[in-house]
């Protein structure tokens, strides 16, 4: 009965995207992972085979037997065949010359730096020496730091499009890579919270200045409507009637009968004789003059 494995197997190799390196350790953590620690070679051969793709598999069968005929031959062979064209320092001028680009947020901008950081091969693997004390010799594991937050963190500061952020990362004391992503998102959080701010008050300043420019227009009601045929919205308007200064009566808006009419006082137009500012002048006049004739008289 063939087994089937729980896990879906690495994306096949492909030599001009992915490093030979990278990709089987992906395997190999999927062998891991899907079947186990104790797997004979012979199987971890067959899954290689199956999982490596057709490009390496046209490779791998130009090989001579003796270099593919177990696992840890073929990949031997596999690794001299696609070792590396470029150098860590040509990797390493493409991670120091990248910036963040227009609308990237640091999320992204961080990804990208770490997946060109792994190519620039800053972690240092561990180092075995032997040393002599007293006579006796010693096996001692050197580990080195991995450095790569450090370099990513680094750049961050160097390629943020912000400059302003990039001051205040700069003046941070004990700056780790957390932390200066941590700055940076509460920045750009900040700046959506006051962008939206900005495009709400703009939303309400056009909605004000549409308001202002739309006409409040009243329904005009023909004089030529006798009041059997006013409609009905008509004649409750005509009931609001109010004191005219040209005419004096009391008369709906737009109907005072003085418009057009020559004043009986001074030959004005527009306005009665009974409200005829220049009568009720002259009339001022003339009681102020009987008023001190009166009391010159007394």
């Amino acid at each position: 009965m063939v087994s089937v494995l729980p896990l879906d197997p690495p994306e096949t190799f492909t030599p001009t995207a992915t490093q030979f390196a990278t990709w089987l350790d992906e395997l190999e953590n999927y062998i891991c992972a899907a079947v186990g620690t104790n797997v004979d070679a012979k199987r971890k051969k067959a899954i290689l085979l199956s999982t490596i793709g057709n490009p390496a598999k046209g490779v791998i069968s130009n090989m001579s037997e003796a270099d593919k005929d177990t696992y840890d031959r073929l990949v031997a062979s596999l690794k001299k065949q696609y070792a590396k064209h470029s150098s860590d320092v040509v990797q390493r001028h493409v991670f120091n010359s990248m910036c963040q680009l227009q609308n990237e947020d640091i999320d992204s901008f961080v990804t990208r730096l770490r997946t060109q950081a792994v190519k620039c091969n800053y972690k240092v693997p561990p180092e075995t020496r032997t040393v002599t004390i007293n006579g006796v010799q010693h096996q001692i594991e050197i580990e080195y730091k991995d450095q790569t937050d450090d370099f990513i963190r680094d750049r961050i500061i160097v390629g943020l499009l912000d400059t302003g952020t990039s001051g205040r990362l700069l003046a941070e004391k004990n700056l780790t890579l957390e932390s200066a992503i941590g700055i940076v998102k509460a920045k750009e959080m900040a700046d959506e919270q006051i962008q939206k701010i900005a495009n709400k008050q703009d939303a309400l300043a056009v909605d004000m200045v549409r308001k202002k420019k739309k006409p409040n227009k009243k329904p005009q009601i023909s004089e030529s409507l006798t009041d059997s045929s006013e409609p009905v919205e008509a004649k409750k308007k005509s009931k609001k009637k109010i004191a005219c200064k040209y005419c004096g009566n009391r008369h709906r808006k737009g109907a005072c009968p003085a418009y057009g009419r020559k004043c009986g006082y001074c030959n004005g137009r527009n306005h009665s004789e009974s409200v005829c500012f220049s009568k009720e002048r002259d009339n001022k006049k003339v009681n102020a003059v009987q008023s001190d004739y009166t009391d010159d008289t007394d």
